[in-house]
């Protein structure tokens, strides 16, 4: 199983994401490192996790109020491989992340199903990944996929030849209070790609949990900055 450890940003700092309520995000404070720059949660990742593979929400440009580019290009620069979510709603804006040596996440919340596929199809799908974005079991979008159940919403983006998709539940971000294993079992039944799972996650039985559903990879981010879960443990992850 993959794990991909979560960095969200914000004025070029980390800030600890909960339930996807953005005027509550702060700096992060973790075990893994001083303060809340990037690139050190990243390296405490790497160092006590052995975890290279990020997932950046540049919540800035997501919200159309700027850019964490300039605090995302040092990641690439450090050897992570890199997936961000910058809510791209252009060609244009999708370009600059495949340029800067990031994968492109495109999200439901921020692109509608017709853009996923014409930015999918420039940009070509192995560079891309499609984020399915649920609150409370329902998908967030601007276009027709908006209050989609799971199933639904993995029914209208099958025929999408995307690698992977992440399914993440913004109601369980920065909540510890269990993964969403039912729309992990929804996905994978619907799609061929990798489903990736994020929101909630706690740790190892939560993995294991996650991989019977059908999972290939988990977005983790208060479990690893927290350093609630051990090191041996993500380990024995890595291998499921």
């Amino acid at each position: 199983m993959r794990v991909i450890g979560v960095i969200d940003m914000m004025g070029g700092v980390a800030v600890r994401a909960i339930r996807g309520e953005r005027e509550r995000y702060r700096p992060v404070e973790c075990k893994l490192c001083r303060g809340s720059r990037p690139i050190d949660i990243a390296e405490g990742y790497r160092r006590v996790y052995k975890v290279s593979e990020l997932y950046v929400a540049d919540l800035d440009a997501i919200m159309e109020r700027g850019s964490n580019l300039d605090a995302i290009k040092p990641l690439v620069e450090a050897g992570f491989s890199v997936m961000v979510d910058a809510g791209v709603r252009s060609i244009e804006e999708a370009e600059e992340l495949v340029e800067a040596g990031c994968r492109v996440i495109l999200a439901t919340e921020t692109a509608d199903l017709s853009q996923i596929e014409e930015m999918g199809e420039t940009l070509g799908w192995r560079r891309v990944t499609i984020s399915l974005d649920f609150k409370g079991g329902r998908l967030l979008s601007k276009g027709s996929l908006r209050g989609l159940s799971c199933r639904e919403a993995a029914e209208a983006i099958r025929h999408l030849p995307a690698s992977e998709v992440i399914v993440l539940e913004l109601s369980r971000v920065g909540t510890l209070t269990g993964p969403p294993t039912d729309l992990v079992k929804a996905a994978s039944a619907a799609l061929k790609a990798q489903v990736l799972a994020g929101g909630g996650i706690r740790g190892l039985e939560d993995l294991r949990e996650l991989k019977k559903a059908g999972a290939s990879g988990a977005l983790m981010a208060t479990a690893l900055q927290d350093m609630l879960i051990p090191p041996e443990d993500i380990k024995e992850a890595m291998k499921l």
